[in-house]
């Protein structure tokens, strides 16, 4: 008989959005070797985290990142069997509809005796401790891959956020379909789309402010636009900014957020699903 636990499945950092879900204990040979997933194919969470590196991400926005992110503490928050995928948005000679995951894995059993999730510590006739722990530090080992690809000092010719994000919504080898109980999207960016049909610091008027947009879907390029919006479906997923505004947006302004809290709203996201944490430290 399979055993089952109901356990408290957190999004990454969210403190204010849990799902009780019932999920089995499986066993090393119940899930994949390669990503860790479950071999039947059971879908429970997926957290898909855009990195915007167009712009190189300096010492301090790197760490900021790793701290909010990628930090065990963090990681250790995800449920078993949840699936965390890494996009890295470059802009360099790759469309958005041609990009693909740096990093997919469903996070695996860790054997931990201080988990929060009861799933995670070792059974008498399952597998284990020190196998759960050996998954554990193959997973950790290949986000740490994934972070060292990020790292780099060439800056790209384009960003495409709204692209990517619909490119994320559609395309069924990213999986992110509302067949998941639960989704979200984390995005590290400056937000600064810069793309054929908007450059947003271009749009900024004589009070330094961008375009705001009902102005810019009602445009010239508003079928555009429009073909631009995901479909998110009926369970939509959350968004969480972490905000790299340092540079463009430092006293948090010149109406970049609002543009993109436009954005969302219409492809359906509405106000408590979006949140962000912007940049506090600035060089004197």
């Amino acid at each position: 008989m399979i055993h089952k636990a109901k356990i408290l499945s957190l999004i990454i950092f969210s403190g204010f959005a849990f799902s009780l879900i019932e999920r089995p204990v499986l066993d090393a040979d119940e899930i994949n070797r390669n990503d860790f997933c479950p071999k039947d194919n059971s879908k429970y969470g997926h957290t898909i985290v855009l990195i915007d590196t167009t712009e190189q991400l300096n010492s301090a926005k790197f760490a900021l990142m790793e701290r909010f992110v990628f930090s065990k503490e963090n990681l250790m928050k995800i449920a078993p069997y949840d699936r965390l995928s890494i996009i890295n948005l470059h802009g360099r000679e790759m469309q958005a509809s041609e990009n693909k995951f740096i990093f997919s894995m469903c996070r695996p059993r860790n054997g931990s005796e201080l988990s929060n999730y009861e799933i995670d510590k070792a059974t008498f006739w399952g597998t284990p401790e020190a196998k759960l722990k050996q998954n554990w530090k193959i997973f950790l080992s290949y986000i740490d891959q994934a972070k060292d690809s990020l790292k780099g000092p060439i800056n790209g010719s384009y960003s495409q956020i709204l692209e990517q994000i619909k490119e994320v919504s559609r395309l069924p080898d990213f999986k992110f379909d509302d067949s998941y109980t639960y989704r979200k999207i984390i995005i590290v960016s400056d937000m600064v789309q810069n793309s054929k049909y908007l450059e947003l610091l271009k749009t900024k008027k004589m009070n330094g402010k961008v375009i705001e947009w009902e102005k810019f879907k009602k445009g010239k390029n508003k079928i555009w636009v429009e073909s631009i919006i995901p479909r998110f479906g009926k369970n939509k997923p959350e968004i969480e900014l972490i905000y790299l505004n340092s540079r463009h947006d430092p006293r948090l302004a010149n109406g970049t957020i609002d543009f993109w809290k436009g954005y969302l709203k219409a492809s359906g996201i509405e106000d408590n699903k979006f949140y962000f944490e912007a940049e506090t430290s600035f060089a004197p």
